[in-house]
């Protein structure tokens, strides 16, 4: 059996991760939409100029899947952070049964943090989408020979 210490020190840790991951999973979101939507800016410029056709079949397909990754990985995270959630509360009632001054469930704000990677991963996929049609209208520029029937 664990001593009161040691649990008290892997809750401390669980909380510590799970505080990192959220920030770093926030400050990711944040790179990973600029650099979709200056992307995207700076194809709309070129289009003004006619020169993005040639660049624009090509960085849809390089951000696409990258896209589809942003979706998984905020999904996949908000579990992890439900599972820490899940430990957090199966170890404050091994470190305090009778304590219930908590004002929650857990000290660990979960479902602020999964209500954050869903916001998140549905505007990842609202971009993943913006890629699709501006794919979809690249296509329809590119002059491809059309398949008889």
């Amino acid at each position: 059996m664990a001593t009161q210490q040691q649990l008290e020190r892997r809750n401390r840790e669980l909380h510590d991760y799970a505080r990192h991951i959220v920030q770093l999973l926030v400050t990711w979101f944040m790179f990973f939409c600029t650099v979709n939507y200056a992307t995207m800016g700076w194809i709309a410029a070129k289009s003004l100029t006619g020169e993005a056709s040639k660049w624009i079949f090509g960085l849809s397909i390089l951000f696409i899947p990258q896209n589809i990754e942003g979706v998984i990985v905020c999904i996949a995270i908000r579990r992890y952070l439900l599972k820490v959630n899940s430990e957090v509360l199966g170890l404050e009632e091994l470190i305090a049964p009778s304590d219930h001054s908590y004002t929650c469930k857990s000290s660990v704000p979960a479902s602020l943090y999964s209500l954050t990677s869903i916001l998140m991963a549905v505007a990842v996929f609202c971009i993943l989408l913006s890629w699709c049609v501006i794919l979809a209208i690249s296509m329809g520029s590119l002059n491809l020979p059309s398949n008889p029937q």
